[in-house]
């Protein structure tokens, strides 16, 4: 068999496991500090049945209102 066919059969059989969603996401939340709130929050999003999971401290800052990700998804700036 040719290089061409070789590719072709190996995307047919991969190429449905990279095109499948993710059901599960982590978000993370900005808070304005306080009494209660301590900074960063992160929490499970399941986008099959809509639920978020109780959110736990993934880091504390003073009122990270607004969040953002690096390019490389490694980092996260807060402000």
């Amino acid at each position: 068999m040719s290089n061409r066919i070789h590719l072709a059969a190996f995307l047919l059989v991969a190429m449905p496991a990279f095109l499948q969603a993710q059901d599960k996401y982590r978000v993370y939340l900005g808070t304005y500090t306080g009494e209660v709130s301590k900074g960063i929050y992160q929490c499970e999003l399941n986008l099959k049945d809509g639920s978020l999971s109780s959110a736990t401290l993934a880091g504390e800052t003073n009122s990270p209102s607004f969040l953002a990700f690096h390019p490389n998804q490694k980092f996260i700036y807060a402000v």
